[in-house]
C-alpha cells in the first residue's frame, strides 16, 4: 500500500507530530530520531517493515510519491532536522542541497577555532539547554568541539566560573 493513502502510517505521523507554531511554523517530529536528528518511522513495504526519515513521510502524505527519476533529496527550508512540516520541504538534488548548504553557511569549517568570546557565548547557549547537535549545525562547527566546550575538556579556564555566583 502506498504511505499517503495508508491510514495506519497516516494516524501514527500526526501522532508523533507537535504543531505548536501553527502552519507556518515548524512542526517538530517527537517520535524516535537518528544521531543528526531526523525523524524516524517504521513504513510496510513489500512485506518488510522498513525505517524512513519522517520529513520525508510528511512529503509523501502531502505530495505523492517522490519520483524515481527526478531528484531524490527531500530539503528542509527550515534547516531544523526535526521539522516534518510538508510547508518547510522541498524536492531537490544532492546538488541543490550542498549549494544551499553553502548559501545558508551550514558547511562544516574543518578546524576552525574559536576566539575566548565564541567560547563564552557558545558555553552560555548550550548550558542554557540548546540541543548540541542543532546548534553546532547552526553555527557551522563541529559537534566534538562544543561537546569538549561543555564538558571543561576545552576553555574551561575561561568557562569555569560562569554561572557561578559568590
Amino acid at each position: 500500500m502506498d504511505i499517503e493513502q495508508d491510514s495506519t502510517i497516516i494516524y501514527r505521523f500526526w501522532n508523533k507530530t507537535v504543531v505548536s507554531q501553527g502552519v507556518g511554523g515548524c512542526w517538530e517530529w517527537i517520535g524516535g530520531k537518528n544521531e543528526k536528528g531526523y525523524g524516524r518511522i517504521s513504513v510496510l513495504e513489500n512485506g518488510s517493515c522498513k525505517m524512513k526519515k519522517a520529513h520525508r513521510v510528511s512529503y509523501i502524505i502531502k505530495h505523492g510519491p517522490i519520483p524515481k527519476d527526478g531528484p531524490q533529496i527531500i530539503m528542509h527550508t527550515c534547516d531544523n532536522p526535526g521539522c516534518v512540516n510538508h510547508n518547510h520541504l522541498r524536492l531537490g538534488t544532492h546538488a541543490d542541497n550542498m549549494r544551499d548548504m553553502v548559501s545558508k553557511k551550514r558547511q562544516r569549517t574543518g578546524n576552525r577555532k574559536l576566539t575566548k568570546n565564541e567560547a563564552i557565548e557558545h558555553y552560555n547557549v548550550l548550558m542554557s539547554g540548546k540541543n548540541l547537535t542543532v546548534y553546532a549545525r547552526e553555527i557551522g562547527v563541529s559537534r566534538g568541539m562544543l561537546r569538549k566546550l561543555k564538558s571543561g575538556e576545552t576553555w574551561a579556564h575561561v568557562t569555569q566560573h560562569l554561572g557561578t555566583t559568590c
